[in-house]
């Protein structure tokens, strides 16, 4: 299973979570707030970037 990083929407905590695509409910360690997995748009997009240049 992918690790996916959290931010608890309580205090702000971030983790490496080990998680299924498919497991929604995570819940903070600090202070038991729900977490929502964060997605960073430039380490998204630079893999179709790479993937770009090398098709050509």
């Amino acid at each position: 299973m992918p690790a996916y990083e959290y931010v608890c929407s309580k205090c702000g905590s971030k983790e490496i979570r080990i998680t299924g695509i498919n497991d929604h409910k995570v819940f903070c360690d600090q202070c038991d707030g729900e977490m929502f997995r964060h997605v960073d748009p430039e380490s998204l997009l630079a893999s179709y970037a790479t993937s770009q240049v090398n098709a050509r």
